[in-house]
């Protein structure tokens, strides 16, 4: 994901793509800089316009961008606490998606869970309903897939919660 030659032979000839990148979580995390997001999202904005792909299903996560105005004060303290430095560049990342010219959606799931698809996440499309909980890995695939191959939320920003 780091290597642009990579990117660009990925994504010729694709309708779509998912970016759905994360990092592993250590101590570390806590005080160095992330720049994975935004390096990665810059290359693929970059390769995408080169082989005219022009659709892009994003997954960052409840806390960047404007969903982080939904978060209590004490979830705020705590987030900005043990993801603050991740999620800046979560941050980042997303000011690239949308200062591109790409067909966009940004997916924000909740904490994720490893169980099975239960068809229950709900897609909250309004800031107003956005809260924290819980949503597995693979609904949150599911709802992925559905967004490229039905072109939901094109230009929006959800968030996706149980």
């Amino acid at each position: 994901a780091t290597d642009r030659g990579d990117v660009v032979r990925a994504v010729r000839g694709v309708r779509a793509v998912i970016y759905a990148l994360g990092v592993s979580e250590s101590l570390s995390m806590l005080w160095e800089k992330e720049t994975l997001f935004s390096t990665t999202t810059e290359i693929l904005v970059e390769a995408m316009s080169e082989a005219k792909v022009s659709r892009l299903v994003a997954v960052t996560g409840y806390g960047a961008g404007r969903s982080r105005e939904a978060m209590s004060a004490i979830e705020r303290l705590g987030h900005r606490a043990l993801l603050g430095r991740v999620y800046g560049d979560k941050d980042r990342q997303e000011q690239i998606i949308l200062h591109s010219a790409l067909q966009y959606t940004i997916v924000r799931p909740v904490i994720l869970t490893d169980g099975p698809r239960s068809g229950k996440a709900k897609v909250k499309r309004d800031p107003a309903g956005w809260h924290n909980g819980i949503v597995s890995r693979a609904d949150v695939a599911s709802y992925l897939v559905d967004a490229v191959e039905n072109d939901l939320d094109i230009g929006r920003d959800v968030v996706l919660a149980r």
